[in-house]
Formats: C-alpha cells, structure tokens, sequence
C-alpha cells in the first residue's frame, strides 16, 4: 500500500442495487473487491418483471444492453411512449420510460421498446443499496 492510501472496507455484498438518485434502477452489485465492485447492468440481463404504464401491466422485459430493453404485449394492452416502467422485485425503481411501441395490422403483438431515461455513459456517481 503506498503512502496517503487507505484500505476502505464496504458492507457491499452480491446482489445489492446499483441506483441513480435514488430513482433509477441500473444494476446489481456481482462481485466485491478491495478496490473494485464489480456491477451488472440490468439491462444486460436475459429478462426482468416489470410493470408498465397508468395501468401497471404486468410484463418481462429483455434486456438489449446499454440501459435499452424490450417487451411483447397483446396489441390491445394500452401502453403509451413516455410511460414509465417499474421494476416491482427490486423495490419498485424506475427502470425506464417506453420510447418507441411497433405495431403490425398483421401482428396480434405489439414490441415495446423502453430506455433508461438517463445516460449510463455519462453517470459519475451511484449509490448501493442492500437488496
């Protein structure tokens, strides 16, 4: 250890949340280093509940990456760009907002595509909460 560094130990543990301005869910802690926390972003994982809209539908999310996800809902379900999206089973954060809906006349389905509403490249500061 070189001079003027300290060896600062966390409580962090595997699976705590990873949230912007106590808003914002971006990810869960994997791994918990003396120097490094290692997180994986929500959007990186294969799917996720959530709930969508003024109506709180009841939905999986895929994960696409870089805070991007996307859900398949019945053409009927009444989702709107701008809607919010929760994430009930990590304490009901704000996972992001519906940007774009793609709807066919000849598919029953309609593919909902949401974002994060803040850039995770340009994020500084996080904090971890125990899960």
């Amino acid at each position: 250890m070189e001079v003027g560094q300290k060896n600062i130990k966390t409580n962090f543990k595997p699976g705590d949340l990873v949230v912007y301005n106590d808003k914002v869910l971006l990810g869960r802690v994997l791994e918990v280093g003396d120097y490094q926390t290692k997180v994986e972003l929500i959007s990186a994982t294969k799917s996720v509940s959530v709930l969508v809209g003024s109506k709180s539908i009841l939905a999986e999310a895929v994960g696409l990456g870089s805070g991007n996800f996307s859900i398949t809902l019945p053409k009927g379900a009444e989702v709107f760009e701008g809607d919010v999206v929760l994430a009930p089973e990590y304490g009901g954060y704000l996972l992001g907002l519906v940007d774009i809906i793609k709807k066919t006349n000849a598919d029953p389905f309609q593919t909902i595509l949401f974002n994060s509403p803040i850039n995770i490249f340009q994020v500084k500061w996080v904090e971890i909460y125990a899960a």
